[in-house]
């Protein structure tokens, strides 16, 4: 029997759409300067508590750095921080300097990518994009790099759809496209964005390796892995 023709892709951004690595690592380095002022030690402390390699220099596949959403790294830091007000509070500084910095330092894992979205537009495929980053940050970051002419659909952790690996998301983008998962992609550098994929039933769920994705913890999820975004667009007319 033949599987449902793909006609929209939901991108996951960091790690997928944007280098990881390039962006975030001197972000994180950044924002705990100033939430902590300076204070070296404390600043290790949350890098560490965040799930940051000292020895590699960024954080670690599967950490909430890597992962989590806003409000979860809130929570740990604030924790550790032993912040005196709410951790709405403490979020709300995290979400601008994220945003700010994420910004700033973006970097597209392909110097292609806007080629790419104008491959994937013009063989009439819809395009989101879901991330555990705010909506504000994940609309300002597609700003500076050109690509928001070319995105239909924009969810981050606060858009109220819910958070990976849970599947409102993909749900979301399906409606809007007015079609079933099934007739849907992801594509994702982290196991959360598979297990989104696959809990929505989408009927594909594509791995990227190229942006700091670990094949070995994707390939449970993943009916296929790439390397190269490039390859995305005949990966999905091939298994029309």
């Amino acid at each position: 029997m033949a599987k449902p023709e793909i006609r929209a892709v939901l991108f996951d951004k960091d790690g997928t759409l944007i280098d990881f690595d390039a962006t975030w690592n001197p972000v994180y380095l950044e924002t705990v300067n100033t939430l902590t002022r300076g204070n070296q030690e404390l600043s290790r402390r949350l890098l560490e508590i965040g799930g940051w390699d000292f020895t590699s220099g960024t954080a670690r596949a599967g950490s909430p750095l890597r992962q989590g959403s806003n409000a979860q790294i809130a929570a740990l830091w604030a924790k550790e921080m032993r912040y005196p007000g709410k951790v709405e509070t403490l979020e709300f500084q995290i979400d601008v300097l994220f945003r700010m910095g994420g910004v700033q330092h973006a970097k597209p894992t392909t110097p292609h990518l806007p080629e790419l979205l104008v491959r994937l537009k013009r063989a009439n495929l819809r395009i989101g994009v879901a991330s555990m980053d705010g909506e504000a940050a994940v609309r300002a970051t597609l700003e500076r790099l050109d690509l928001s002419p070319f995105i239909d659909f924009v969810a981050g952790y606060d858009s109220g759809h819910g958070i990976k690996p849970e599947p409102g998301m993909v749900l979301a983008f399906a409606r809007l496209c007015t079609i079933k998962p099934a007739n849907l992609s992801v594509v994702g550098d982290s196991p959360h964005d598979l297990a989104m994929g696959r809990a929505a039933g989408a009927g594909l769920v594509v791995g990227f390796t190229g942006g700091g994705g670990v094949s070995d913890l994707l390939a449970p999820n993943a009916d296929h892995i790439i390397e190269r975004l490039e390859d995305l667009l005949a990966l999905i007319r091939t298994t029309a």
